[in-house]
Formats: C-alpha cells, structure tokens, sequence
C-alpha cells in the first residue's frame, strides 16, 4: 500500500496496519457525546464523594462505630474487660499528669 508521493509508513516499518471500521461524522460526534457524558457522570460521582462535609460525616461515623464496637459486642450486651481496660488507661493518663504538673510546680518555687 502505497501513499501519494511515497510508501506507507506502517509498511516501511515493519509493522502491521490494524484495518478499522471508518465511522461516518455522525457516528464520530455520537461517540464524543457518549463519552463527554459518561466522563462529566463520572467527575460527578468523584466530586459527590470527595465532598468534605460528606467526608466528614463518614468519618466521623465510621469512627463512633469503631469505637462502639471495641466495647458492645454483637449482641449488644458491653464488654466489661474492654471498658475496664478503657477505664484503667484513662486513670493512667490522669494521674500522670496530675503527678507531672505537681512536680513542675515544686521545682518552679
């Protein structure tokens, strides 16, 4: 196969030319349309999710399920060792800051 004034590239190559179907313009301007659309559906669905009110609110209920579900199990009844655990460490951190600050109040004076 041979161009105007010369051979064809592909040929001259070495390489395979992959016959397609030619389109008519309608067709062409069909298919752009399709596919404007389904790419301005999808930037939609992407901005619907990245929302950041929406992402807050997912956030933060996924964390309140978290943290419900380290202490209720699946039949709702609590988890006794699991809020006691809880409980300990809080105590933990309270008294440690506690002692912290008295200690940085006598070396102060």
């Amino acid at each position: 196969m041979s161009q105007a004034g010369g051979t064809d590239p592909a040929a001259a190559s070495g390489a395979h030319a992959v016959e397609r179907p030619r389109l008519s313009q309608a067709e062409l301007q069909a298919a752009i349309a399709e596919r404007q659309r389904h790419l301005g559906d999808t930037l939609d669905e992407l901005s619907r999710r990245l929302e950041p009110a929406r992402l807050a609110r997912t956030t933060v209920a996924d964390a309140r399920a978290a943290a419900v579900s380290q202490v209720v199990d699946r039949r709702g009844a609590v988890r006794v060792e699991r809020v006691a655990a809880i409980a300990a460490a809080v105590v933990l951190i309270i008294v440690t800051t506690v002692i912290a600050r008295v200690r940085t109040r006598r070396r102060q004076r």
